[in-house]
């Protein structure tokens, strides 16, 4: 399988076809899934400027700045840009994790210093 891949202002952006990051840092066993955009259902791209960013809507934020909701589909991962419950470290790092072998470490290393301090 290989993810879609886009450059966008200079940032290299990746598909986001990941295992629910909450899930895998309790262990939980959770299939692959698309994220898509909860607002309006797009497909949603992470690039290595530590930003997630709506193909559909453009809507753009810093990664710590989303939630994530599996969503009922079994391939489907629903994520939405909310003050109430962000991302946390752990699930910031599995989340650039999960898709390092599509990427190459280069674009993970540049996520992680665009990420900077938490």
């Amino acid at each position: 399988m290989k993810l879609d891949r886009k450059e966008i202002n200079g940032y290299t952006y990746y598909e986001l076809y990941i295992r629910c990051p909450e899930h895998c840092i309790r262990g939980i066993s959770s299939p692959l899934g698309f994220c898509n955009h909860e607002n309006c259902t797009g497909r949603m791209y992470i690039g290595d400027n530590a930003n997630v960013r709506c193909e559909q809507c453009g809507d753009e934020s810093r990664v710590d700045n989303w939630s994530i909701q599996c969503g009922g589909e079994k391939d489907v991962i629903l994520m939405s840009c909310t003050a109430t419950k962000k991302l946390d470290l752990s699930e910031v790092i599995s989340i650039a994790g999960q898709i390092v072998s599509f990427t190459g470490m280069s674009w993970l290393k540049n996520y992680l210093e665009h990420l900077g301090e938490f």
